[in-house]
């Protein structure tokens, strides 16, 4: 038997108290911030603590208990967000938790970390061209090292490919999320003790495909996305006559598509003489062939959450002649007196949705225009 148990703290990680609520729903997000929530009777004993305490946390964790085997795992944690109240005196109250990996999205990444602020005019930009997760790394240390802050960053096994990361006053998940889900890699943030541990995982893939009569697959679309580059031709330094430019070309993917497709990248960041080739590479991955798979999934014997996946994993799919491999990007999970414990994962990166295209777009524009706001 599956169950999930909130546990209060303090800003300080002190034991407030712990509790199964009436009704918990969670989130758990790749490579963004998980959220939860818990529904309790406004009589709880916990209330009052959580209510009073400044900074009050709460880690959610799944219980399992089986064959007199009790099995613990942490779901998320992070600070309890706005508490509202139904239908009081005798009604529920509803306490949101947002998970810490949001605290990537409120961390600046300064252009020269190890300078006081006066000090910032000695780069332009940090900058640092390395496998995907060795920039991330290095960026993440960087501005964690700036703010004192008790992260420990795991030593990079070099995951990814090789390209450019420069950061100016950015939030840290603006730059450094990007990369690692063009790599279908995971950034993992967790406590242990009175630390942080930061991690990149590369996810495993399941041994056997997902297939419609598996009983697995619920609902599920899926969409191909031709190439829409093949050479990218990258403008560095200078002005006019003496602006540095740089080709970069895909010879095997022209080849294969019998056609040439150009785009032209900005990298006026770029120092005199560097090499722009890895600001052509990075620029067509963005633009490469994508095909992917969105779906619900249904949870089995065989396939049950933190026993046989987890999030990040890759899984392959087969439906008739189309064979994807995907990764789970959420699993949304329910506790209740009425259903018990129920997981939902989904499985998909890919979309053919114009409004969400639309979106993407926007926030691309946005990127682009905040970009130039730092210079």
């Amino acid at each position: 038997m599956r169950t999930l148990v909130g546990q209060f703290l303090t800003a300080d990680n002190e034991f407030i108290g712990q509790t199964v609520a009436q009704r918990t729903t969670a989130s758990l997000l790749w490579n963004a911030t998980s959220t939860a929530n818990l529904t309790l009777s406004d009589t709880h004993r916990i209330l009052p603590r959580i209510i009073a305490e400044p900074g009050a946390r709460c880690a959610l964790w799944m219980v399992d208990v089986r064959g007199g085997v009790l099995k613990k795992r942490r779901l998320l944690e992070g600070r309890v967000d706005n508490i509202t109240g139904d239908n009081a005196p005798v009604g529920t109250v509803s306490v949101p938790v947002v998970d810490d990996f949001d605290l990537f999205g409120s961390t600046l990444a300064w252009q020269v970390p190890d300078a006081a602020l006066s000090g910032q005019g000695a780069a332009e930009y940090w900058r640092m061209t390395a496998p995907t997760e060795t920039r991330v790394k290095a960026a993440i240390a960087a501005n964690a090292t700036r703010l004192a802050l008790p992260w420990d960053v795991e030593p990079s096994t070099g995951l990814g490919t090789s390209a450019a990361l420069e950061l100016r006053m950015h939030p840290l998940a603006e730059k450094i999320l990007p990369p690692l889900i063009d790599a279908r890699l995971q950034l993992t943030f967790g406590r242990e003790g009175d630390r942080w541990k930061v991690g990149v995982r590369e996810g495993h893939v399941f041994p056997r495909p997902i297939t419609p009569q598996s009983g697995v697959l619920n609902r599920w679309s899926w969409v191909q996305h031709p190439a829409t580059a093949t050479r990218a031709v990258v403008g560095g330094r200078g002005d006019g006559v003496e602006r540095e430019f740089a080709l970069v070309v895909d010879e095997e993917l022209e080849a294969r598509m019998g056609v040439i497709l150009e785009i032209f990248v900005e990298a006026r960041s770029a120092e005199p003489g560097e090499d722009l080739a890895p600001y052509g590479r990075a620029k067509l991955a963005e633009h490469a062939a994508k095909s992917g798979l969105q779906a619900q999934l249904r949870e089995s014997s065989w396939f049950r959450f933190a026993e046989t996946y987890e999030l990040g994993d890759r899984l392959p799919v087969k439906i008739g002649s189309l064979e994807f491999e995907d990764v789970i990007t959420k699993v949304d999970i329910t506790h209740d007196a009425a259903n018990g414990f129920i997981a939902a994962p989904t499985i998909g990166l890919a979309t053919s949705d114009p409004q969400q295209q639309l979106v993407d777009y926007v926030r691309d524009l946005a990127l682009a225009v905040r970009d130039l706001e730092r210079r």
